[in-house]
């Protein structure tokens, strides 16, 4: 995937950025909110098994959206549609068995070169729907979300804005 198309907000997976990059920046931001006599709440989320997650359906969705069209987007298709999982059970007395294959349409392969960029391009638009009174900090499956604001009750919406979002990938 091309860094252009990963927002700002993504630490982990490109060119030129780093944790360190990702620290200061929410440092910074921590500091700014401060000085401007704001309320400031930080959400540190670490999704659980993030990257087996990811439906398929909105991944492909997502993918058209940033402009990936004709065979690329059939590529990537066909690399996420269709693949089975088999799960061997071993036994103490008898030998292993392997059960029947089953159709994944969740994840991304871990451990592949694809499988970050992917899970990247499916939370892309997290931090488009809050930036407005956040800053949000991406490294791979974590996300950092520090909000500020003087109005306690605009804390409040930006809190139910961002468990509405999680909701939404959870439940595709």
């Amino acid at each position: 995937m091309s860094n252009n198309i990963l927002v700002n907000e993504q630490f982990g997976f490109r060119d030129n950025v780093s944790t360190d990059s990702a620290i200061f920046k929410l440092i910074e931001s921590i500091f700014s909110a401060w000085n401007n006599k704001e309320y400031v709440t930080a959400l540190f989320c670490d999704l659980a098994e993030a990257f087996d997650s990811v439906s398929h359906e909105l991944l492909i969705l997502r993918l058209e959206f940033y402009g990936i069209k004709g065979c690329v987007l059939n590529w990537l298709k066909s690399y996420l549609h269709n693949i089975k999982q088999k799960d061997v059970l071993q036994f103490v007395i008898s030998p292993n068995r392997l059960l029947d294959g089953e159709i994944v349409r969740h994840g991304v392969p871990q451990g592949s070169v694809l499988g970050p960029s992917l899970f990247s391009v499916y939370i892309n638009d997290f931090p488009c729907i809050i930036n407005n009174i956040s800053y949000t900090t991406f490294l791979a499956d974590d996300t950092n979300i520090l909000v500020s604001s003087s109005d306690r009750n605009e804390l409040n919406s930006i809190l139910f804005c961002i468990s509405k979002w999680f909701k939404i990938i959870s439940c595709y």
